[in-house]
């Protein structure tokens, strides 16, 4: 247990705090097992201090002294250590997920078989660290400081080598990359045959002209990633988010691309022969200009060709007019007038249900028996009937609301006059009734 007095004196305030630990030097602080979650402790002397099984979740620990200090299974999920020193001190089996360490000076720390997934190291001192076991997934480690001395798997070591050192020199065929924090790398021309990236965070990485035949790329994120001429041949980039990617003459024959993302994707002259297509998701940004295939698959495991007759292929284009997504049209029309206010505030409530991007007003036209029609431009992902009808319930409810509006309005305007004849007629009564006094007054 604790030392109440110690946990006392921390309560506080982090300047008396202080004092007292300069004032007592040879006092190791006991507060095991404490509950400091979403605590200030920032620049707090902890130096020493026994925080065993502490629970630190989401605790402000910035530019904090740790140094030498026990913090054997602590919690310290979410916390800010930004620029702490946590040099020489005990981590072993820590929980660190999605902490950020910017900065930590964690030299001769033991983290083995800490939890850190999903940590930010960056320009963390990890030199003589122990991180034996320690879990890494989804850790960015870019311009961490790491020396011979320092101790963890070869995968990790991979990642730090790849974002720090660049991949000239290394061969990633058939690495496993799986869950790696890999965010703006740059793997252009990288030999990743094989490789397994499941999970991996590759966001706006570098990957033009890179060998990447077989890889797994399933459940990985390439949002903004330049793949400009990569050999994607038999790929899996199933479940993939390769939103606003840049995939221009990219090889994707055979690719698995089901359940991909390609919203705002750039599949400029990209081959995709024998690739599934089976439930990507793409919309009117994605560009399938000049795409070069033959047929593609419509269900996974190579089911439901396209064209179905296995002896016709696409011709030149045919690909791109069949699947290249294109904004459609919906009237809707007003028979009896329309009230341009309630009209307002339904199209604002259409663009937060559908999306700005996927819907606009294009025309205004009278028809020949005088109905005014309203003509949007919609994705060709928004079913038009379902459209029509939730376009008119937005309207007629913004409709019902003015008109209530308009009738509470009247109500207070009835009310207001009736109290000003009733106000007008007590002023008449008070002028008779001073008249006849004033007359019995003159007698």
């Amino acid at each position: 247990m604790a030392n109440e007095e110690h946990l006392a004196r921390l309560k506080q305030g982090i300047e008396m705090w202080n004092q007292w630990r300069e004032n007592n030097p040879e006092v190791k602080p006991d507060l095991r097992g404490v509950d400091l979650s979403g605590a200030d402790l920032s620049g707090a002397n902890l130096w020493m201090a026994d925080l065993w099984s502490a629970d630190l979740w989401g605790a402000d620990l910035r530019s904090t002294d740790l140094s030498d200090s026990n913090l054997w299974r602590a919690d310290l999920r979410g916390t800010n250590l930004r620029n702490a020193d946590l040099s020489g001190a005990y981590l072993w089996r820590a929980d660190l997920r999605g902490a950020d360490l910017t900065g930590v000076n964690l030299m001769g720390t033991n983290l083995s078989e800490a939890d850190l997934w999903g940590a930010n190291l960056q320009s963390a001192n990890l030199s003589e660290a122990n991180l034996w076991k320690a879990d890494f997934r989804g850790v960015y480690l870019k311009d961490t400081i790491i020396d011979l001395q320092t101790s963890w798997e070869q995968k990790w070591k991979l990642v730090w080598q790849i974002l720090n050192q660049g991949v000239e020199g290394l061969d990633l065929g058939e690495a496993d990359l799986r869950e790696a924090n890999l965010w703006k790398a740059d793997l252009s021309r990288a030999n990743l045959i094989n490789a397994d990236l499941w999970g991996a965070d590759l966001r706006e990485a570098n990957l033009m002209g890179a060998d990447l035949w077989g890889v797994n790329l399933s459940e990985t994120d390439l949002s903004q990633a330049n793949l400009t001429g990569a050999d994607l041949w038999r790929a899996n980039l199933r479940g993939a988010d390769l939103s606003h990617a840049d995939f221009s003459q990219a090889n994707l024959t055979e690719a698995n691309l089901r359940a991909t993302q390609i919203l705002g994707t750039n599949f400029e002259r990209v081959t995709l022969t024998g690739a599934c297509i089976e439930d990507w998701d793409l919309n009117s940004a994605t560009n399938l200009k000049l795409v070069t295939c033959e047929y593609v698959y419509l269900k996974d495991d190579q089911q439901e060709r396209c064209p179905r007759d296995p002896n016709k292929t696409f011709g030149v284009g045919e690909f791109t007019k069949l699947f290249q997504p294109a904004l459609e049209t919906v009237d809707l029309t007003f028979p009896t007038g329309i009230d341009w206010q309630a009209f307002y505030l339904s199209f604002q409530a259409l663009q937060a249900e559908y999306g700005v991007e996927n819907l606009s007003v294009i025309a205004l036209e009278m028809t020949g028996d005088q109905k005014l029609l309203i003509r949007f431009k919609v994705s060709p992902f928004i079913e038009k009937l379902e459209f029509d009808w939730v376009a008119n319930q937005f309207y007629n409810q913004q409709l019902n609301l003015i008109e209530k509006q308009y009738q509470e309005q009247n109500q207070l305007k009835q009310k207001t006059r009736e109290q000003d004849l009733k106000q007008s007629a007590t002023l008449q009564e008070i002028i008779r009734l001073l008249a006849v006094q004033h007359d019995h007054m003159s007698i």
